[in-house]
């Protein structure tokens, strides 16, 4: 499963990099699949992977948040459904 998700007016801070605080116009992306807290991925890179994603139905959540994991003042979040096919 790919997700890809890009906010175009905050630039995202260098993968692995967390601010201390909630700098402005920085920031990185959560990607959560199926409500599965231990699935939260912190990234900056426009594409991510799931790997081994089972058939049947799935939701990918993202949230644009700051460096200090905190949701931004107005949020940026998105779901998408989608079906992954038996082989």
């Amino acid at each position: 499963m790919l997700a890809t998700e890009r906010a175009p007016s905050v630039p995202p801070a260098p993968d692995g990099y967390e601010e201390p605080d909630r700098s402005e116009g920085k920031g990185h992306i959560h990607i959560q699949l199926d409500e599965n807290p231990y699935s939260t991925i912190h990234t900056a890179l426009n594409v991510f992977v799931f790997a081994g994603v089972k058939p049947g139905t799935h939701k990918v959540e993202l949230e644009l948040v700051h460096g200090d994991h905190t949701p931004l003042k107005a949020k940026v979040e998105k779901e998408v459904e989608f079906t992954v096919a038996e082989k």
